[in-house]
């Protein structure tokens, strides 16, 4: 993935060295400007290292919604988010499989806040195994179940941010889909406590 952003970065396959001035931030730098790799550097030779152990994944751009780094967060624990699915459709005593909306992992990832984005996959996949402890509890309860399968119809969970809700996480029925609400990223473990039986 780092491979293919680095390529996509630099179509011109060229890369260009900037001799700086001494108000560069750090020694050596990296930079993706006119199709190029642009390596920048203070006119006091020293710290080559630097242009070796650079973290190239934090530097390059990305194409769509996440960052590199989020999208290597997110494969990184895509193993989790299924088994976590996986879990869900268990606890529902579902024939098909669960799933979560995509499109709402990418609308509410702008109100994520900077030092958590690259924490995205590992934080939803974290949100999921909740539903699915939270439902595995309540829906043991054979009415509760029933009652929770015929609002949950599309099998998707949805999430959802609302800065001004009551409660850092909520949850609700919405048109066949179980939505996960949120005000911000803290306090997930009410996902799990949430008392969802009264909404239905």
């Amino acid at each position: 993935m780092v491979k293919e952003a680095f390529l996509a970065a630099v179509p011109n396959k060229k890369i260009v060295f900037v001799a700086a001035d001494e108000k560069l931030p750090s020694y050596w730098q990296y930079s993706f400007a006119d199709g190029n790799c642009v390596v920048s550097f203070r006119p006091k030779i020293c710290n080559t290292n630097d242009v070796f152990t650079a973290k190239l994944e934090t530097l390059l751009p990305s194409q769509g919604t996440y960052s590199l780094m989020t999208r290597l967060n997110i494969k990184e624990n895509q193993a989790k988010m299924d088994a976590n699915l996986a879990a869900v459709k268990k606890a529902m005593k579902s024939d098909a499989d669960w799933t979560i909306d995509q499109s709402s992992l990418e609308a509410v990832y702008p109100h994520v806040a900077d030092d958590l984005k690259n924490s995205f996959g590992h934080i939803f996949a974290g949100v999921v195994e909740k539903v699915a402890a939270n439902l595995a509890k309540r829906c043991a309860d054979e009415m509760v179940l029933e009652a929770v399968q015929e609002a949950t119809s599309n099998r998707t969970i949805v999430i959802k941010h609302n800065a001004t809700q009551n409660g850092y996480w909520l949850w609700s029925f919405e048109s066949g889909n179980l939505v996960i609400s949120f005000k911000s990223i803290t306090n997930t473990n009410d996902v799990q406590t949430f008392d969802f039986i009264k909404l239905l």
